[in-house]
């Protein structure tokens, strides 16, 4: 029969902490607007921007989505002696020339360098996700301008006179691509 003897020793780890992380998208679109008036056949609208800044502590994935209502003037409605265009047909006369966040020129890499507004609107994958623009990386901390401009076709004709349409920009944040 023998003894023996064990030796122990034990240390604690304290003060250790888990906490999530956050995606906070912080813009200046409440405070900006994109507006033009009398719009005829050739002319430009001038270029719409807002700083999108991921102030949270996680990288993320920025959709775009814009919706159209329409906003035809009363002072000249029925004066073209045309039928009121549809928002969907007015939007097909307006080209986007000006679509890029930060350094990516989204007209270029997402719609091969031509769009109408029409074509943006429609851009549903059928993803789960119904944005029109998806996916555009906006590291934490990174501050990136969203630009967007138009000008109506040269082609449009007399039934686009009085018609209108007002466009909302919806600015989305995920955690993941296609998320």
């Amino acid at each position: 029969m023998g003894t023996f003897a064990l030796f122990n020793d034990t240390e604690s780890s304290t003060e250790n902490t888990l906490q999530a992380g956050t995606l906070s998208l912080a813009d200046g679109a409440s405070s900006a607007s994109f507006s033009a008036t009398g719009l005829a056949p050739g002319d430009e609208t001038d270029t719409f921007e807002v700083d999108l800044e991921n102030d949270g502590t996680l990288d993320g994935s920025l959709d775009i989505d814009l919706a159209l209502t329409e906003n035809d003037s009363d002072a000249t409605a029925g004066d073209d002696g045309d039928a009121d265009a549809s928002v969907a047909d007015l939007a097909g006369v307006l080209d986007v020339t000006t679509f890029e966040v930060g350094s990516l020129d989204v007209l270029a890499d997402r719609f091969g360098g031509s769009a109408t507004l029409a074509d943006v609107v429609d851009n549903n994958s059928g993803e789960d996700d119904d944005s029109n623009v998806r996916d555009i990386a906006l590291a934490s901390g990174e501050t990136k301008t969203f630009s967007f401009a138009l000008e109506m076709q040269e082609s449009a004709g007399n039934e686009f006179q009085a018609d209108g349409l007002d466009v909302q920009f919806d600015f989305e944040l995920n955690q993941r691509d296609s998320q």
